[in-house]
């Protein structure tokens, strides 16, 4: 004895109504002048009652089990009729590819400009340095007394201050010394 009474079977569907159930659906776009390419097959929209095309749309493709083709476009059934492939262009023959030398990129010798004002900065940079620091010592050891030049200073004390100037001098300053390099 069954559960419910009743029967929820429904009737048999008619035969379009399984066709329309049972067929591949495809989805594809519509190119600019109006075909719609599906598996190597050319299917070309027939305009209907627009006056455009729905170009670069996309459209879904039916194919049923017997190989009828239906194009739908927003659910509405549009005409067509397949039309053979567009003939091929062969390609050109590939003629040889030019490929231009590459130069080396040219590197300045040492004796460059640019390349010898940096020599020359770092040179006066060095010799400046020296100076200054053969000037300090001389003026520590002139004023400081033998015993108390070895003692360290406290901790926590500032250093002496110094007469010498923070900044290097400029070319062209008192004192330089550009004129002594060569």
């Amino acid at each position: 004895m069954p559960a419910n009474p009743r029967n929820y079977h429904r009737a048999t569907p008619s035969s379009t109504e399984l066709d329309a159930v049972l067929r591949l659906q495809t989805k594809r776009s519509i190119s600019n002048d109006w075909v719609v390419r599906y598996h190597g097959r050319y299917l070309q929209v027939l305009p209907a009652r627009r006056r455009y095309a729905p170009r670069k749309q996309a459209v879904l493709v039916y194919e049923s089990e017997a190989g009828q083709l239906q194009v739908h476009y927003r659910g509405e059934l549009i005409a067509h009729q397949e039309i053979p492939a567009p003939p091929r262009q062969e390609k050109p023959a590939r003629s040889p590819i030019h490929v231009p030398y590459s130069r080396p990129r040219y590197r300045h010798g040492p004796q460059h400009p640019y390349k010898r004002r940096t020599a020359d900065q770092i040179k006066r940079q060095r010799l400046l340095l020296l100076k200054q620091a053969v000037a300090a010592r001389a003026v520590v050891g002139a004023c400081a007394s033998p015993d108390r030049a070895a003692v360290p200073a406290a901790p926590g004390s500032a250093p002496a201050p110094t007469t010498e100037p923070f900044f290097p001098p400029q070319p062209g300053d008192k004192g330089d010394i550009s004129n002594e390099l060569t």
